[in-house]
């Protein structure tokens, strides 16, 4: 007994020794994490203050969001973010860079520090965006600065209503007309219009590639006009980064939830979105969120085109598959794949639920970029017999070439969730469906935050 003790006592001391080596909490240097692409200059940096590097890993997803992992655990750690010139003109790096104060925080770094290589001030933008992912100071020129406390303006309420945006004008144009209300041209939107004082506003915003681009320009928009407004409710059918929804591996942040306090922090009070990919990133917000799961637009379409059977095409869609599929009355069917936790990699086991032999199949899912998982899909269920193929997704985050040119798909069917212009594929428009909803918050039809705490209750002719 007393054997196995020690045994469980050397244990342990070995594991706290371990962790404690690992975080190196008495380390007495503070730590510095650099960007990609400044390797040199963040080692000529670090030599300046006699700091040690964290090693970082930093990558691109095929759908444009930026991955992030620290190697070494930062707790307990001064941490300096090193910043090179232009990073407002960089948005890979800028949303890299946001990321990494992010995964720093969430590893329970002692302080953030942001060290600008620039000697002139960045935006006000810029600095706001720091301070939301988690920041303390930063430093210009040597001199070492606490972010200013940031406040959103609130004005008096006013019954005006527009809607903003430009770059899905099929979405805005036909929630317009579905509202009844006037949109609002980009020629007119600037923050120096005195019409537009006191106005809420719906700003439809459909992200594009490349995304971070995409994603900063909304947040841009919104913050450099928001003072002016009453009040912005984002329509952003895409919600960028909700694919990272929790910490699955060593080194991570939840970067779902940094874009949510990035969106939020800027001054938007309330949110539409469809169907992200991980149905919990909405509680990643605190204001009014809602959302539209798409399946009413995409069923209409599936009944026209006599879809006769639904594929998942692997297990974590089967839910919504399986709604997809109790909504039309059809039979059901999920592929079974394995996927290789080093490489990422998948491989078809089998299929399950109903044959497809014969059938006219919708393979759907909520997202797609490259279109690979619908290929794969679609040429093992041609295998097995299927007749007829369609590729389904609410979203298309890329170009979808590799289902496009798939022989086994006979018509990819996407949502105007992006403003998608290819011609060799058919996009719903959605605006109909987020109309209807917006239409019974304003008329009181649903009882939701939004009717009691933001917007007045009127009924839309």
């Amino acid at each position: 007994m007393g054997g196995a003790q020690k045994k469980i006592q050397f244990g342990l001391l070995f594991l706290l020794s371990f962790s404690f080596s690992n975080v190196c909490i008495a380390s007495k240097k503070p730590w510095l994490v650099g960007i990609r692409g400044y390797e040199a200059k963040t080692q000529s940096y670090s030599e300046t203050i006699e700091s040690k590097i964290l090693p970082t890993k930093t990558t691109e997803f095929s759908n444009g969001n930026t991955f992030v992992r620290f190697l070494k655990n930062p707790i307990n750690q001064k941490l300096t973010l090193y910043i090179p010139n232009n990073i407002e003109d960089h948005d890979d790096l800028l949303m890299e860079a946001l990321i990494k104060v992010r995964t720093a925080k969430t590893m329970g770094a002692l302080s953030i520090s942001v060290h600008f290589e620039s000697e002139s001030l960045p935006s006000t933008f810029v600095l706001k965006l720091f301070k939301i992912s988690g920041a303390e100071s930063y430093r210009i020129a040597n001199q070492d600065y606490d972010f200013p406390e940031y406040q959103t303006k609130t004005k008096n309420f006013k019954k005006k209503f527009a809607i903003v945006g430009d770059t899905n004008p099929s979405l805005r144009d036909t929630l317009s007309k579905q509202l009844n209300i006037p949109v609002i041209q980009e020629s007119e939107w600037n923050p120096n219009n005195k019409k537009l004082s006191g106005y809420n506003i719906f700003y439809v915003s459909s992200l594009e590639s490349p995304i971070n681009k995409s994603f900063f320009d909304t947040l841009h928009k919104i913050y450099s006009t928001q003072s002016k407004w009453q009040q912005v409710h984002l329509i952003s059918p895409y919600l960028p980064y909700a694919r990272s929804d929790k910490i699955d591996q060593f080194g991570i942040t939840v970067t779902g939830r940094l874009t949510a306090d990035l969106i939020e922090g800027l001054g938007v009070k309330t949110i539409t979105i469809v169907r992200p990919h991980a149905p919990q990133s909405v509680g990643f917000f605190s204001i009014p969120v809602f959302e539209i799961n798409g399946r009413e637009t995409i069923n209409k379409e599936l009944k026209k085109l006599g879809v006769s059977i639904i594929v998942s095409p692997d297990a974590g869609f089967q839910k919504d598959a399986t709604l997809y599929a109790e909504e039309l009355h059809l039979p059901l069917a999920i592929i079974n794949k394995k996927r290789n936790p080093l490489t990422g990699e998948t491989r078809i086991l089998g299929i399950s639920g109903d044959s497809v032999k014969g059938h006219t199949v919708a393979i759907v899912d909520d997202e797609t970029a490259s279109g690979g998982t619908l290929a794969e899909s679609a040429e093992f269920l041609k295998k097995h017999g299927a007749n007829k193929i369609f590729g389904v997704v609410s979203h298309l985050a890329g170009n979808a070439q590799k289902a496009i040119d798939s022989p086994d798909i006979d018509l990819m069917v996407v949502t105007n969730s992006f403003n998608i212009t290819q011609p060799d594929i058919s996009v719903l428009n959605l605006g109909f469906e987020i109309s209807e909803t917006l239409q019974s918050v304003f008329s009181g039809e649903k009882k939701t935050p939004l009717c009691k705490t933001l917007f007045i209750r009127r009924k839309i002719k």
